[in-house]
């Protein structure tokens, strides 16, 4: 029995150094040293009779046999993780290492206490968050799970789940209105200074009911972080996009107000993206958190 766990667990090492294409980064995914992971692939080989890597000073590539292997055994590796997570949750203690990517503005879709909840409900979980504005690739990349605001390439492989629908409105502080006036229509936003996130640099689509507009802009600012707009914003720089769900305590505060109100801009998705449709009980515990606490 023992010899085939040990089997099934350095067919999983060989997944993960097949995917990442480097030992050093299956060994930062894994927590298992580099020469551990070659000396157990090695013996694996050995054990098997086949070689599965050609390896060279530089890089690792699959030998014909070994892509071949790939294929067949990985759906296998990720049935077992998925049954393994199972079994921890019935026994009420995820364990492992959760590595999270997400963008730089994490915080302007979930609060930060949800991560706190989250590290206390799982307290045998290693909680890993990076912040990137690119979104990783998860199949080369060792992260188990990466929230995006945009949606993959059409192309990629990650699975997505939904978390939820971020729905923007126009802002800007009392200040600024009293200074530069309300605009009345979304054709007079040219006449006022603007900033915005990256898909909006080139104009807005704004939308009220059967009504649309679409407005051309030479905004005075583009950011990729929603935090930093809406520090601008608060601090009388321009109007700009924030999620209601951002904004709606601003607004009761008075630092900022709605401007165009019932007038929209395209709502955008917050997607959990993985590499595999098999969860562990960690990655499943995190996405249900995020869920139940997003702020849209």
């Amino acid at each position: 029995m023992k010899k085939e766990l040990d089997r099934m667990r350095d067919m999983a090492l060989f997944v993960q150094v097949a995917a990442l294409g480097s030992l050093t980064r299956a060994a930062e995914s894994t927590g298992v040293p580099a020469s551990t992971l070659s000396r157990r692939i090695s013996e694996f080989e050995s054990q098997i009779g086949v070689k599965l890597l050609h390896r060279s000073t530089r890089r690792l590539a699959l030998t014909d046999i070994g892509q071949r292997y790939l294929e067949r055994i990985t759906d296998v590796v990720d049935r077992a993780r998925a049954i393994s997570g199972e079994l921890e949750e019935e026994m009420g203690r995820p364990t492992g290492h959760l590595r999270v990517c997400a963008p730089v503005d994490f915080n302007a879709y979930f609060p930060e206490a949800a991560l706190a909840d989250y590290c206390a409900s799982h307290p045998g979980v290693r909680f890993e968050l990076h912040c990137s504005a690119q979104l990783p690739d998860l199949a080369t990349e060792p992260y188990d799970i990466c929230i995006a605001t945009t949606e993959p390439p059409q192309a990629s492989r990650m699975v997505r789940r939904r978390i939820g629908m971020a729905e923007y409105q126009l802002y800007a502080a009392p200040a600024y209105l009293r200074a530069y006036g309300v605009p009345a229509h979304p054709a007079e936003l040219t006449r006022h200074r603007c900033v915005v996130m990256p898909d909006s640099e080139s104009g807005l689509a704004l939308t009220d009911g059967n009504a649309s507009a679409q407005v051309a802009l030479a905004p005075l600012l583009v950011l990729n972080n929603q935090l930093a707009v809406e520090n601008l914003l608060r601090d009388g720089l321009g109007i700009g996009p924030l999620t209601r769900g951002r904004a709606d305590a601003l607004v009761r505060e008075g630092a900022l107000a709605p401007v165009l109100p019932g007038w929209t801009l395209p709502p955008r998705p917050i997607l959990a993206l993985t590499a595999s449709r098999a969860l562990p009980a960690r990655v499943r515990g995190f996405i249900d958190l995020l869920v139940a606490r997003v702020v849209t």
